[in-house]
């Protein structure tokens, strides 16, 4: 169950029926406090028993949030001639499980003569 930062307000079912529980983020701040009830090898009914409120100080914090690196493929973008064409990141296949945006991508070629010219901002950096 959980129960208030003072160990004991507000109980609240919170696992009822499972052998397992995982804590969530509304547990923040809370305490958490177990309570077994089973029957024994004899057929004889045990419990509840109850735990001591966990943390004993203190308080549940949240896990930290792990930085997951992100991941990307090369990607190719062809358009309509005098089509001009605006990457976005789903241009290089890129994900990452943290929700981290896209912050930069590394060019390694330029259009080939005849095929394009590529800008910045407006500026062009390369032409072919």
């Amino acid at each position: 169950m959980q129960v208030d930062s003072d160990g004991m307000s507000n109980p609240t079912d919170i696992g009822s029926g499972s052998s397992t529980y995982t804590l969530t983020s509304s547990e923040e701040g809370k305490k958490i406090k177990v309570e077994v009830s089973f029957t024994d090898g004899d057929g004889g009914s045990e419990g509840p028993l109850v735990s001591g409120a966990y943390p004993s100080s203190g308080t549940v914090v949240a896990a930290p949030v792990l930085n997951t690196p992100p991941t990307a493929s090369n990607g190719t973008v062809t358009t309509d001639e005098d089509t001009e064409h605006t990457f976005a990141a789903t241009d290089f296949g890129y994900l990452d499980a943290d929700n981290d945006t896209l912050v930069s991508v590394e060019i390694t070629g330029l259009p080939t003569s005849g095929t394009g010219t590529l800008t910045l901002n407006g500026t062009v950096i390369g032409s072919g």
